[in-house]
């Protein structure tokens, strides 16, 4: 199944849910931020969001520093 990844394509399995994504791209969970179709994503939702054909994920990682 075909979504954008910050704008980029990327393969995902078949009901594949954010926290799946973030382990399938190797990140701690920490700073990290999703939205989905311009929605943000409540984290206590990430293990239940299924990712549907076509989603836009946007994902954000906080950075330190100025």
């Amino acid at each position: 199944m075909n979504i954008l990844l910050n704008s980029k394509p990327y393969e995902v399995e078949q009901n594949c849910t954010l926290t799946q994504l973030l382990e399938a791209l190797d990140q701690s969970p920490i700073g990290i931020a999703f939205a989905v179709d311009s929605v943000i994503i409540k984290r206590t939702e990430w293990d239940n969001f299924q990712l549907k054909e076509g989603h836009r994920v946007t994902m954000i990682k906080a950075a330190c520093g100025g």
